[in-house]
């Protein structure tokens, strides 16, 4: 990131978080753009979906604002394969809908030996939603 605050908060998240490498922040990106460019599974959180923690193969999870998806986001996640999953009974504000899914991810994962994990969450807003994408260290997709 070009901004010298949001650099600092990434490096103190990683200090306080013991991890090697930064979160990675991008810029907003458009949901049929991401879609296009996802290979794997996709899940999305939706209130009405299934209630339990993603597969360990995810690679994308999208999350979309307190008042849920729009039918049309709704609608390009299903044609893509996107499995609806509920994190709560309730809507749930942006960022705690982000933490549901990154820590329904991180319950499924496997773990590396020595301990540890092998993925982070990148969040990336949009107007309407946020998309988070489950990464490897190394920054490829999976």
């Amino acid at each position: 990131p070009e901004a010298p605050r949001l650099k600092r908060i990434l490096i103190e998240s990683a200090k306080v978080a013991r991890r090697a490498w930064l979160l990675e922040v991008s810029a907003p990106v458009d949901l049929e753009c991401v879609l296009a460019e996802t290979t794997g599974r996709i899940f999305f959180g939706d209130r009405e979906g299934e209630a339990r923690g993603l597969e360990p193969d995810a690679s994308l999870l999208v999350n979309g604002p307190e008042a849920g998806l729009t039918g049309e986001e709704r609608d390009l996640l299903l044609v893509a394969g996107a499995e609806p999953r509920s994190f709560a009974p309730y809507n749930l504000r942006i960022e705690t809908a982000a933490i549901a899914g990154a820590t329904a991810y991180h319950l499924v994962r496997p773990l590396r030996p020595g301990g540890g994990g092998d993925a982070l969450a990148r969040t990336s807003r949009k107007a309407s939603g946020a998309i988070s994408g489950v990464e490897k260290e190394s920054g490829s997709k999976r």
